[in-house]
């Protein structure tokens, strides 16, 4: 008796082996203004826990509308499915890290609600199992935003934050982040203007102790005034 099968097996059976893409729900952004947008890029580390193998070394992924995809083929990330992998994210990109233990950050001024934005740091962490390499994320906000409410505006314009932190460094396994020292003065962004004669300034730094002795706000306009 002879007999024969449509297609060949393999046994054992091969492992699926897929490309791994991130998803954020809603792509909010959160606490700060807006959604992600088309070109915004994350970094990623992959680490395989068990041998302790670097998958991905700040691999760039790029934001296309609906995921977050490799920048390039250098950048792609391939494993296989139902294996172990843990994966460390932060935004935004910056090409030039490459240890996990101290990614570094700093504000810039924020005149507009670009500079606002892009001051902002995230991470994200995901250690489940991989199911269909399409890998949610939830990201956690690692900065500050400092507020400030000018009631009965009379011609101000413009906010400034004196001799505040502005950079950092995050560990992304641990969570912890640690200040510079080094201070600037950064402006704020006008989120709301002269609405019924309120005005509001934002600006976002890393976590730190302020002090009205040394921090303060300076507004300016049709006069100067440091509060």
């Amino acid at each position: 008796l002879l007999c024969s099968c449509r297609k060949e097996l393999e046994y054992p059976p091969k492992k699926e082996s897929g490309h791994v893409t991130f998803t954020v729900e809603s792509m909010t952004r959160n606490s700060q203004e807006g959604t992600f947008e088309t070109g915004d890029a994350i970094g990623i580390f992959a680490i395989e826990p068990i041998t302790g193998v670097y998958w991905g070394t700040n691999n760039k992924y790029v934001f296309d509308g609906s995921k977050f995809k490799p920048a390039t083929d250098d950048d792609d990330i391939i494993v296989t499915k139902g294996t172990d992998f843990d994966f460390y994210v932060y935004y935004p990109y910056n090409p030039n890290q490459a240890d996990i233990t101290g990614i570094s950050h700093a504000c810039g001024q924020q005149n507009d609600a670009s500079g606002w934005i892009n001051s902002d740091f995230m991470t994200a962490t995901y250690t489940d199992a991989i199911v269909d390499y399409s890998i949610p994320l939830t990201f956690k906000h690692m900065y500050s935003t400092v507020e400030v409410h000018v009631n009965k505006n009379d011609g101000v314009t413009g906010a400034t934050l004196k001799n505040v932190k502005y950079s950092s460094r995050i560990n992304l396994l641990t969570g912890a982040v640690t200040t510079d020292d080094s201070r600037t003065n950064l402006n704020m962004y006008c989120l709301k203007a002269n609405d019924n004669g309120n005005t509001i300034f934002r600006v976002t730094v890393p976590v730190q102790t302020l002090s009205a002795e040394s921090n303060y706000v300076a507004l300016s306009g049709t006069q100067s005034i440091d509060l």
